[in-house]
Parts: C-alpha cells; sequence; structure tokens
C-alpha cells in the first residue's frame, strides 16, 4: 500500500502516531506511558493495543519482526499523514480552496512575525516552484 493510499487517521490514532513518529520503534507499554504523559484520563494498555493493530491494518504502523516485547515502527512520515489530513479538511470544510483554508489559519491573527516571515518564504518557494514549472 502506497503512502497516497493510506486511510484517515482517527483523532484517537494521532496521539499515538505522534509517539511512535517522536520514538518509534517502540513497544505498546512505552507507547502508553507516554500517550498518558499528556492525557488528563489515562488510556488503558487494552485500548492502546487495540489502537496500534488497527494502525497495523491500515497500513500506518509495521512491526519490527522478531523482537520481543513487540516493537512499531511508523510506515509512513509525518509529513503525509499531514497532508492527508489537511487535504482532507481543504476538501471537506473548504470546498477544495486552499485559499480558503490558509486564510482560515491566519486569519485569527495568532501568527507570530516569525512565521509570518517562514509563511512568505513559504509563498516565495511556492511562486518561484510555478514560474519554474511554466517555462
Amino acid at each position: 500500500m502506497s503512502s497516497n493510499d493510506l486511510p484517515k487517521l482517527a483523532t484517537a490514532e494521532i496521539p499515538i502516531m505522534d509517539v511512535i513518529w517522536d520514538r518509534g520503534p517502540i513497544s505498546v507499554r512505552d507507547v502508553v506511558v507516554a500517550v498518558n504523559e499528556t492525557r488528563d484520563t489515562p488510556i488503558v494498555r487494552n485500548t492502546v493495543l487495540k489502537q496500534i493493530q488497527r494502525l497495523e491494518e491500515k497500513g500506518w504502523l509495521r512491526r519490527v519482526a522478531g523482537k520481543r516485547p513487540a516493537m512499531y515502527l511508523a510506515a509512513a512520515n509525518r509529513h503525509v499523514a499531514e497532508r492527508a489530513m489537511a487535504a482532507s479538511l481543504r476538501d471537506t470544510l473548504f470546498g477544495g480552496s486552499p485559499l480558503a483554508l490558509v486564510r482560515s489559519l491566519i486569519g485569527d491573527g495568532s501568527l507570530t512575525p516569525g512565521q509570518v516571515a517562514e509563511l512568505r518564504q513559504l509563498i516565495d518557494e511556492a511562486e518561484s516552484a510555478q514560474t519554474k514549472e511554466a517555462k
């Protein structure tokens, strides 16, 4: 399964993937500990294990062969998930318009001057890439 074919991540799966992207390969036990560091209400091991199994079935995770305890690695990087989720949000909530999505994100005034500068740089790079493609 290619990274473009991966199903959406459920909201409850995102904290698990965050831990695995940051710390993988990692055991279920260590995922439970890491996820619970950021939660007010702890999540139990069996719930995390079931979510990990689903993530493996979906193609987001893979089990490291021959390891005991079982260790898991991300099968797709964080960037793939971010792009897929942003595209889904763009398509479902913003009528497919990237501009409407970006306008919504920057419209609340919460960007720092450094983030505005980085956004300008990204726009310049996108514009430059389009100019090169047009030639």
